[in-house]
């Protein structure tokens, strides 16, 4: 369904079912209409019948003079009068505790001192707090819950070091937001309460967005919709928006996308001016164009790419020739000429810089340049003239490039060549695929000898060579990328000559440079070597040409394949910036991009750059002032200072720094939105797998889990710490190892496992797996290493549970480099395939042998229905309060072995769960039983609960809290699509998890069926029943069936129900939490029980 543009209109959608979503306590709407304006918030939220001036306001007074300034001189300038004077005072006193101002000894105002804040960005997680991450590089400060209720994911503030949390993190106080970063948002449009919200799909922004206006089209709840900002959150307000676009339902397909783009604030439409100046170029090279060109039409240049590819803005020739007494080759790699077409700040410029990049989807491609260009008029179609311009150099047998020039020149491609074909024909000179090319066959060899001389240069050289697999690339057989082609290598030297073209001739221009290793992550990798007895030279500085001698060796051993992910993560991201610090990873000196200007920004520059030396000027970027550069790019990401005792370059123009910065922070934008949409079609393609078993290999350790990626699939899931038996895991950072503390049992790297899939999660593009054995994580000798403590952002990551680690590959030139979409690999294109028509499986067996209990609810109940059951208990013995005195007593008498622990290690158990100094390690319950005995042994008739698809742990442990109040004998749910008796419902359900049997089945239809076979009368609840919950009888055997959050029962489950029933709503809210609906139905019918009863 394509995305539709809404004009804004002061029009509310009528009323939709809510989607089970909580509306915050700051939420403010009239308890009896479903509109409601901006002026009725403000009048909620103001304590003072006048306006006061904002924050913002006030400080921009402040900063217009040196000179401190007394309350009423600020009150004059703001024009605010005497009846307000009450409120703005109060305003001041405020803003002087939060820091933003200070009083001088006269009783003046003035802007506190810079040095008193840390200016930074905001990076949200998804559980409520933050981190800000500083622009002078160091540590990253902690934002609470409270202080992230004023800011949004990646907006720019001041803050100031308020102390330290209970972790001791130096925790900020967020004094200023200095820009706002999210001024549209994408996400579910929901109707609570009777008012609408957007619940944002990107999680790490914790605010609901309250809707004023949704246009003139009337979207339903639970569309994907777009909203524009008009008031920003504070202390006490959330934001509050209007909808100017409705994308469509979760489910149309290619939604992923479209909520990708949004998400991650990637242009996708192209401005009206860019469409006109590219309607009016012409579809052919024109006679003028061709003017002050070298004609090489008749040199047989080809193109090699991608069998999908669209874009070809890249052809090489090569042939041999004699250089002295030595053979050598004449290497021409001809660019296509955008800069020919693409003037420096006019339309179609304006918006290829805004873009920086184009990004890849699976079966989508957002382009840099309009189509009319990018698969047109700049591509290097066959048998068509094209505008380039050409780098043409001299490469003798040791693969030194001895001469280059760069000339414009016009050409006419010979042949769109594949990298298959191409393949096939070196193979086989004889075979049919060389019969075809038989004209290209002498060029191709060629091309192929000078590849291997520069493949012997690289490997002199010392380049970093990976052997790694990316999932969005289609690969052979094996699942590896295939081997590295001539192109590649062609492009790289075309990229050094280009590099140095610039250096040489002193002109500034964008370098593509990747620093060397830090020396904590040296220290580290060093240390996670000496482990495996592997060592790594270069002693403090290594070289490219160390890790790749280290790659020898490694590269045959059965745990290559985790040896050269910590080799990988051992290194920093490559960048653009006007500094040339050379290439790591490529062992480079200088290089830059040059290859690819119709998909990339830098490389436009770079031809702007050597056109204008060409023409002996100079090349000055122009960006308009309405162009807004992307400065987001992390301070420990940029590039680092040299410290090898060379000088180091400096900027010849700020502007060069700038958009250095903004190319790498849009690069990482466009990584991150394609991951996204990967990450979703992974869970979309797995979310019918629940209960399927798996062979995988541990991919990454962390103190809160192991991350196993599958077998073929190369899909990434979370086994949690809790999952992984009743032991207490230490975690080893240098060895990146979990061990056991009382069985020596340890997860490491590349170790393999077998994990059943236990839950799906296509929100949070999560998906969790359930250990079902150790195959080859051994127990070892009692474990004697201390916990190793992690501080910063990855101590609270033990909820952010995406793909652990995506490696970086060091060199720019190998095959992410692309151009055309990559083709999705299988489980991409079979999630695509069957979004429509997924379909249920079976789950297969339980999973760990052991289980963590936290919290004085959850294990006192234990200790009550089986004490037997509970191993021991480790306990906080610095909490020295009654409840705790009262706890132990009770653990005592029950001969429960009890032992004082830190509280690191309880955190270590219990993760980001409250434990409240208390967790026990017990062996499991059963967790279900057979439905027929359970109805046989029942003295009375049937009170059955039964969850259709609750995949909230908070509401099953609710719900099982309520059915053991209500002495319901059961809780039904179905085994997939549900979310499974985990940590936190035990939790929640405060005991009742160990009281009332929880009865997972396979199929929820059948059983219901088998439940009316029994002679239980099966009653289903719909908000658009005829019958009401109290005209329903509800005193003989019954099977009370919820539905999901929002979504109701399924289909076929309704369909089975024996009859269907409504909650009455008598006030404006029109639905209720799963939880508090089976509440009030079970007590119904516990009412009508007691009736007959009492007769």
């Amino acid at each position: 369904m394509a995305p539709m543009r809404v004009d804004p209109a002061p029009a509310a959608p009528g009323p939709a079912r809510s989607v089970g979503r909580a509306v915050t306590k700051r939420c403010i709407a009239h308890p009896r209409s479903n509109a409601f304006t901006t002026t009725i918030i403000d009048k909620a939220l103001s304590k003072y019948p006048y306006p006061i001036p904002s924050r913002e306001e006030i400080l921009g007074v402040l900063r217009t003079t040196e000179q401190p300034l007394a309350g009423n001189d600020i009150a004059e300038a703001l024009a605010i009068k005497r009846q307000e004077h009450e409120g703005f005072f109060k305003r001041l006193g405020a803003m002087e505790r939060d820091g933003q101002i200070r009083l001088d000894k006269r009783g003046y105002y003035q802007l506190a001192h810079p040095s008193d804040f840390v200016a930074g960005r905001v990076q949200g997680h998804r559980d409520g707090y933050g981190f800000l991450i500083r622009d002078d590089a160091g540590d990253d400060l902690f934002v609470s819950n409270a202080e992230m209720q004023k800011v949004m994911h990646n907006d720019r503030v001041l803050a100031r070091v308020t102390g330290y949390d209970r972790r001791g993190r130096p925790e900020a106080h967020i004094v200023e937001v200095t820009e706002r970063a999210n001024k549209r948002v994408i996400g579910r449009l929901l109707n609570e309460n009777g008012a609408w919200i957007v619940a944002p799909e990107d999680k790490r922004i914790g605010h609901d967005i309250l809707v004023t206006q949704t246009g003139k089209v009337k979207p339903k709840s639970g569309q994907v919709v777009s909203i524009e900002l008009t008031d920003f959150p504070s202390r006490h307000s959330q934001p509050v928006g209007k909808i100017v676009e409705v994308l469509g339902d979760i489910d149309d397909p290619g939604m992923e996308i479209e909520i990708a783009v949004r998400k991650y604030g990637v242009p996708h439409r192209f401005s009206d001016a860019a469409l006109a100046q590219a309607a009016e170029l012409p579809d052919e090279v024109r006679a003028a164009d061709s003017r002050q060109r070298v004609d090489l039409c008749d040199v047989p240049l080809v193109t090699i790419d991608g069998e999908d590819a669209r874009d070809f803005d890249d052809a090489v020739y090569c042939e041999p020739i004699r250089i002295g007494r030595q053979n050598g080759f004449r290497l021409l790699v001809a660019i296509a000429d955008v800069s020919h077409y693409v003037a420096d700040g006019d339309a179609l410029d304006h918006d290829a810089l805004e873009r920086s990049t184009s990004v890849y989807f699976p079966r989508r491609v957002i382009p840099m340049l309009p189509e009319k260009l990018s698969n047109g008029l700049c591509s290097l179609n066959p048998d068509v003239d094209r505008c380039t311009l050409v780098c043409d150099m001299v490469i003798n047998a040791r693969g030194d490039i001895k001469a280059y020039q760069f000339y414009p020149a016009v050409m006419h491609s010979a042949a769109r060549l594949t990298y298959t074909e191409v393949a096939a024909i070196l193979s086989n000179t004889k075979g049919p695929e060389a019969a075809r090319r038989a004209a290209l066959l002498t060029h191709l060899q060629n091309l192929y000898g000078v590849f291997k001389m520069l493949l012997l240069a690289r490997e002199k050289r010392g380049a970093i060579d990976f052997d790694t697999t990316e999932t969005y690339i289609v690969c052979n057989a094996q699942g590896k990328i295939e081997q590295i082609l001539p192109r590649q290598q062609c492009m790289l030297a075309a990229n050094v000559c280009a590099a140095d073209f610039l250096k040489r001739n002193k002109h500034p221009g964008l370098y593509r440079v990747h620093a060397g290793p830090t020396e904590e992550k040296l220290a580290n990798l060093r240390a996670f070597l000496r482990g495996f007895g592997l060592t790594l030279g270069g002693g403090d500085k290594p070289h490219a040409s160390d890790y790749a001698a280290l790659m020898k060796p490694v590269r045959d051993r059965p745990d290559a394949t985790m040896l050269q992910t910590m080799l990988l993560r051992s290194m920093q991201q490559a960048v653009y910036s006007p500094d040339n610090i050379g290439h790591f990873g490529l062992a480079y000196e200088t290089y830059a991009h040059f290859t690819s200007p119709i998909r990339r920004y830098p490389d436009l520059l770079t031809h702007r750059a050597i056109r204008a030396v060409l023409a002996g000027k100079k090349y000055q970027p122009h960006v308009s002032g309405d162009v807004e550069l992307n400065t987001s790019l992390a301070p420990h990401a940029r590039v680092p200072k040299r410290d090898d005792g060379r000088p180091r370059g400096r900027s010849q123009d700020a502007i060069w720094e700038e958009l250095g910065l903004h190319c790498s922070a849009n690069e990482r934008r466009a990584d991150e939105a394609s991951r996204d949409v990967e990450a979703w079609l992974k869970c979309y393609f797995m979310r019918d797998k629940l209960g399927e078993e798996y062979g995988g290999m541990i991919s990454g350790v962390t103190p809160f889990g192991i991350f196993v990626q599958l077998d073929s699939l190369f899909i990434e899931g979370l086994v949690h710490v809790t999952e992984l038996g009743a032991d207490y895991f230490q975690y080893d950072e240098i060895k990146n190892e979990l061990r056991g503390e009382r069985t020596g049992i340890r997860f490491r790297l590349s170790e393999r496992v077998r994990v059943q899939v236990s839950r799906v999660d296509l929100d949070a593009r999560k998906i969790d797996f359930r250990l079902v054995r150790e195959a080859s994580a051994k127990p070892t000798a009692r474990a004697t290493t201390r916990s190793v403590p992690v501080t910063g952002a990855v101590a609270d990551e033990v909820n952010d549970r995406g793909p652990h680690v995506r490696p970086l590959a060091a060199s720019d030139g190998g095959p992410r480099g692309k151009k055309a979409a990559p083709a999705p690999s299988a489980h991409i294109k079979e999630a695509h395939a069957t979004r429509a028509a997924a379909k249920q499986r079976p789950s297969a067996g339980a999973g760990a042998n052991g289980r963590v209990l936290y919290g004085f609810h959850a294990v006192t109940a234990r200790l009550r229905h089986d004490a037997s059951s509970i191993e021991e208990i480790l306990y906080d013995p610095t909490r020295r309060d009654r409840r705790m005195h009262d706890f132990l007593q009770a653990a005592q008498s029950s001969g429960v072995r009890l032992i004082a622990a830190e509280d690191a290690r309880l955190h270590g158990l219990a993760g980001t769960h409250r434990h409240q100094g208390v967790v026990a390690r017990a062996t499991d319950l059963p967790l279900a039983q057979n439905l027929v005995e359970l109805l046989d042994a029942l003295p009375g008739p049937a009170l059955l609960l039964v969850l259709d698809g609750v995949t909230d742990p908070h509401n099953l442990g609710a719900c099982l809290r309520v059915a053991d109040v209500a002495g319901a004998h059961a809780v039904i749910a179905p085994r997939d699509r549900a979310v499974g008796l985990n940590s936190t419902a035990i939790k929640v359900a405060s005991g009742a998890a160990e009281t009332v049997p929880y009865i997972t089945v396979t199929n929820l239809a059948r059983t219901l069926r088998e439940l009316k076979d029994a002679g239980v009368w099966v009653i289903g609840t719909a908000g658009d029943a005829e019958r009401s919950l109290y005209d329903t009888a509800l005193d003989g055997p019954v099977a009370l069936v919820m539905g999901a959050e929002g979504e109701g029962m399924r289909r076929l489950t309704r369909e089975t129900c024996d009859d269907l029933m409504r909650i009455p709503m008598m006030g404006s809210v029109e639905s209720l939490n799963v939880s508090v609906a089976s509440g009030v139905c079970l007590f119904e019918a516990v009412r009508q029980r007691n009736i007959i009863k009492n007769q």
